[in-house]
This record gives structure tokens, sequence and C-alpha cells, in this order.
């Protein structure tokens, strides 16, 4: 390879963005020459987002006149060490912002507690097995569903189990992703219900604490749409899911009231148009299911009020179980 196309290569590396689709699936590389001047910080308040083949940097946080725009360039809610040694091996440089300067003096794994502090080997030998499992996971994910999700959910388990290890801290917060993934593309509709309900309610409020941040948008989009196909049958009863409640659910009426409130926000949310089209029309879809009903969806308050407690109740059973 000639120097010539060795620097070319490098730029591109170093000046690219992921290029994603409105789903956030990966599709590709994207040059921009303005967009690639803003710099990097893990505490950032800007993300990058695409529809088709435009560029959109929304703001995560109100940025004041004269502040500098920042956007994460690798997963910010991945562990200090990680994410300073992706940086440096895509990027060549350390970052020094203020998220990094509070990890770095903090001790590693102190959300576990002092308890666990005194014999960390099991927990670092499980954490290092969990990135690895979520390094095989997209083409995992393809060829065989069920068996990614049974290894995924060992995974949790054990990491739960072991260190008591918090759902919003990582790997855990990865893995549940891949597993909603995996239970999908399986067909365990009644499962990816549970698990989207686990990251809606307890994981994305803590991970990423504005509603309106993209991934936090998309996750509850996510959760509508899985609300919807357990309505329409596609994984049986909705009674009694995986054994953990044992209370009749109206999961389109949930998915209803997810939806309402990402309309509600679409003005102020971090997400591009096509996303926005894309939650109005499964909501005008989920509005279809009430024609002819005698009290319309927004007039139900205190029936989505009982389904909101019934997915509680739901979210806590699963993680007692340590799902």
């Amino acid at each position: 390879m000639s120097q010539v196309v060795a620097n070319v290569l490098i730029k591109l590396e170093l000046n690219s963005f992921n290029f994603t689709n409105i789903l956030s699936d990966r599709i590709g590389l994207y040059l921009h020459p303005y967009a690639a001047l803003i710099n990097h910080s893990c505490n950032y308040n800007a993300a990058v987002t695409f529809d088709s083949d435009n560029l959109y940097i929304k703001a995560t946080r109100p940025i004041q006149k004269g502040d500098q725009i920042f956007i994460s360039y690798i997963d910010a809610t991945n562990p200090v060490k990680l994410r300073r040694s992706e940086l440096r091996e895509r990027y060549y440089f350390d970052c020094h912002c203020a998220k990094c300067a509070k990890d770095l003096t903090e001790p590693e794994h102190s959300f576990l507690g002092p308890e666990t502090q005194d014999d960390l080997s099991a927990l670092e030998g499980a954490e290092i097995e969990a990135y690895e499992l979520l390094n095989e996971c997209s083409s995992a994910v393809e060829t065989d569903p069920k068996k990614t999700a049974k290894r995924l959910r060992s995974s949790i388990k054990f990491l739960r189990k072991v260190g008591a290890w918090p759902v919003t801290e990582q790997p855990l917060v990865s893995l549940r992703d891949e597993l909603i993934a995996s239970l999908l593309a399986d067909q365990d509709i009644g499962s990816g219900f549970v698990q989207a309900a686990v990251r809606y309610l307890r994981v994305d409020p803590v991970v990423y604490g504005d509603e309106r941040h993209p991934v936090r948008q998309l996750h509850a989009y996510a959760l509508a749409r899985v609300a919807v196909s357990l309505d329409y049958g596609e994984d049986g009863d909705s009674t009694g899911l995986l054994g953990l409640v044992d209370v009749r659910m109206e999961p389109v009426l949930l998915a209803w009231s997810v939806l309402s409130r990402l309309v509600e926000l679409e003005d102020e949310a971090c997400t591009v148009p096509s996303f926005k089209t894309m939650v109005r029309w499964l909501f005008d879809d989920v509005n279809e299911r009430f024609k002819g009903d005698k009290k319309k969806p927004e007039d139900r308050g205190d029936d989505i009020r009982r389904e909101w407690e019934k997915i509680e109740l739901l979210v806590d059973r699963a993680l007692e179980k340590g799902y």
C-alpha cells in the first residue's frame, strides 16, 4: 500500500461517521466536511442522527451562546477505560472531559459497593466475557437468535447474581439491548416485551436522562411496537407474561400511552423527520384499534394508570428473577 493511499484511509477513518438508518442500524460510513470539525466529549451536549443521506446535529441539552458543541465519537455509556481505549485506537487522543476526569478518580467497579471490592476476580472475568459476547452479537443474532438470546440472558443473570450489577451500568445496558434484538428476531414477543419494559422504565431514565434523547425516543418507539405486536396475538395470550404476573394486560393501551407521549414531544425531541413520521404512522394504526369503542384512549386515564401499575409489577418481578 502506498503512503498516499494509507494517508487517505487514515483521514477517512478519523473524519468519518458511522452511517446509520433511523433505527440506528449501522449501514456504512458518512463524510461531511463541516460536521467532521465538531469535537468529542464523553460529556456531550449534542448527538448525530441520520435521515436518508441527511446528517442532523441535535442538542441533547441546552447550549449557551458561545459554548462549544460536543458530540461523542464512541458509546459514552461505557466505562472510562474502554472509552479511552477506543478513542486512542481509532482517533489517537485521550479524552480529558469532565466525565472522564470524574470517572478516573473513582475506583473501578465502585458502583458495586464496598462488600464486593475485596474479590473482584470473578466479576472482572464475567465482565470480560460479556464484552466478548457483545462483540459477537451482530452476526450471531442473524444466524441463531435463540442461542444468542440464551447466552445473553445467562450473562445478564450471572452479572446480576455475582455482584448485584446495577441494570444501569455497562455491560448490562448493551447486553439487554442485544437481548431484546435477539428475542424479537426469534419471534419471542412476550419476552421481548418484558425486556423492553425493563429498559424503558428502569434503564433509560438513568442512562439517558432527558426523555428527548434520540436513543430514549427510539427505545420508547420499540416498546410501543412490541406492545402492538403482543396485542395482535403474535405471541399468544398476554395474560401472565412469562409467569411473572397473573393479571390480564391491554398492551395496545400501553402502546397508545407511549406513542401519545412521543407525539407530544416530537417538536422538542432530538429525532429526525422520518422517525417522527414513523411514530405518527404507528400512532394512527393504534388509534384505529379504538374506533368504535365507547371511550377514547385519551379519556381512559384511570385505565392507563392501572396498565402502568401492571407493567411496574412485571418489571419488578423480572428483575427479582435476574432477567
